[in-house]
């Protein structure tokens, strides 16, 4: 009797482990796609700040440069799929 119910332990800890470990893995992926979200947008913010001359050197206009700004929100770059995701 008492083997039983120290496997049924074993399994009931073991399963919440697992729930943890899914749970700082998600932490992390989150906390990685917002450290990304947020060098896309100083990036952008640099590309603003350029001339319209050196936009034209990398093949740009500042049309280009507002409309890539706009393009992004912080909700479409966090949840779009891992299949479009900057990958290190």
């Amino acid at each position: 009797m008492m083997i039983s119910q120290d496997c049924q332990s074993n399994a009931t800890n073991d399963g919440f482990l697992t729930f943890l470990q899914r749970i700082w893995h998600l932490v992390k992926r989150t906390r990685k796609r917002y450290k990304q979200w947020q060098q896309m947008k100083h990036n952008l913010c640099l590309l603003l700040s350029m001339e319209d001359r050196m936009l034209n050197d990398i093949g740009l206009s500042r049309a280009d440069a507002v409309r890539l700004n706009n393009a992004e929100s912080f909700r479409k770059f966090m949840f779009q799929s891992k299949s479009n995701t900057m990958e290190d």
